[in-house]
């Protein structure tokens, strides 16, 4: 079977067209994104998304962490009874013949 993708070290050609001219632009991108952050005139939600984007490319997009728990916050109970209950109802249809 083949792989998907590209190989391991390959140029992504998609964007490779783009990447000089964002970095040549990059700058610009970013002052223009603090003038909105100190514009008292600014909305609040256009604030927030240029500050979140400087930090997030500037200090790196925090990482989101999911917490699962159980009962009032304890452990997720694992049991195998479900298991057990349907590996024998399988045993129980098969059909073994007897011998002669």
């Amino acid at each position: 079977m083949g792989k998907a993708g590209r190989p391991k070290g390959a140029r992504n050609k998609a964007t490779e067209f783009i990447k000089p001219i964002a970095q040549r632009y990059g700058p610009d991108c970013i002052y223009a994104m603090m003038r909105i952050v100190k514009n008292p005139r600014s909305k609040d939600c256009d604030r927030k998304g240029a500050a979140e984007l400087i930090m997030a490319y500037g200090y790196g997009k925090p990482v989101q962490r999911n917490e699962f728990g159980g009962p009032d916050g304890g452990a997720i109970p694992v049991t195998v009874d479900g298991v057990d209950q349907a590996l024998q109802k399988v045993i129980a249809e098969m059909v073994v013949p007897k011998p002669e």
